[in-house]
Parts: C-alpha cells; structure tokens; sequence
C-alpha cells in the first residue's frame, strides 16, 4: 500500500494568485499541480547532489529520474526507454496523420504497457515539438532528449529547432510556476543544440 504525507504551508497572496491562474490556465487540480513542483524541485536538488558527489552521480540520477517517471505515470514502476520508444514511434504515425490520436494512445499502452494518460501526454509533447509550441506536460530528461534527437534524425534540422523552441518554452512555463527551476534539462537542450543544431 502507497504511503502518502500530508503537509500544510502558508502561500504568499501575490503568488497564489499566480498559482490561481496557473491552474485556470493548465486545467490540473491543484493537488497534481502541487506534486509536479515538488517533483521538480527535489529532482533540481538531486541533480546539484551529484555533481557535489560525482562518486554518487549514478546512483542519484537514477532515483530522481525513477520518482519523476513514478509521479508523470501514476504507475508503481518508472516510464522506461521503451516506453518512451514506443511513444515517439506511435506520436509519429499521429504526426502523419496515419493514425488518430486516441488509436496512437491505446497502441502506446498495449505495445509498451505505459499508461494511457502518460501515453496521451507523450503524443501531445511531441505534436508540440513538431509545431514549435510549448507543452506543459512533463517529460523526463531521457526522454526529451531522446524525441529531439530522434526528431533530428528523422525529420531534420528546421523540425529539431522548433522541437528546441518547444522546449524552451516549456522550461520558462514550469520556471515560471515558482516550483523549482528545471536546470538540468536546460542544460541538456543547450548541449543538444550545440551538438545537433549546426
């Protein structure tokens, strides 16, 4: 049985007031909402430790990446590569338009055993790359770095930079919600676009 812990804190008017339009803006409840940014933060947190403790780098990128992973699919076990495979080659087929998107979730799921709701987030985060436009459902950093990648690789250079743009923009939107800044993945795009964006 999952232990959870209640915790209570006091917000500051100015920034609740922001959380409210956060909220309207994204549609999430407020609890979902609450333990994204936990997630975020402590995973900052983690990715700091390592580099303080490089002998321990492994070891502690791999349980924050498996609690990201745990929260975004609401499943005991992480997303694993794949998963994320398999989503990125189902998000294609619905970019083609060789498939509908609610046929591509359910592919996802049967095909990889991700849940349907993190196979929806995976197509969407995709279609968003495609497009240049800012998702604001989370990702873990293997798997960012793998659909930008991929998307080099099989679409080109112009769809990589907007796949980049997409990405930015959503790091500044989850920045900007005040929930901890998302320094690893912005470091990992920046190294990304000098390796791949020439």
């Amino acid at each position: 049985m999952e232990v959870k812990r209640v915790i209570s804190v006091e917000i500051p008017e100015p920034l609740y007031h922001r959380l409210e339009v956060a909220l309207q803006v994204t549609g999430q409840p407020m609890d979902k909402l609450m333990l994204q940014m936990l997630s975020d933060y402590t995973d900052n947190f983690m990715e700091k430790a390592a580099k303080m403790f490089s002998s321990k780098e492994q070891s502690l990128n791999n349980m924050f990446e498996s609690r990201r992973d745990n929260q975004m699919s609401g499943r005991r076990g992480p997303i694993t590569m794949a998963m994320t495979e398999t989503a990125y080659r189902n998000a294609v087929k619905v970019y083609r338009k060789e498939i509908s998107r609610t046929d591509g979730k359910v592919l996802i799921n049967e095909e990889s055993g991700m849940s349907l709701g993190s196979a929806q987030d995976y197509i969407t985060i995709f279609l968003a790359m495609m497009k240049g436009q800012v998702y604001q459902r989370a990702m873990a950093n293997s798997a960012t770095v793998y659909y930008l990648k991929k998307i080099h690789d099989d679409f080109g250079n112009e769809s990589f930079k907007k796949a980049l743009s997409a990405t930015r923009q959503h790091i500044r939107y989850y920045n900007g919600l005040g929930g901890g800044q998302l320094v690893k993945k912005e470091e990992l795009v920046n190294e990304l676009e000098e390796e791949l964006g020439k």
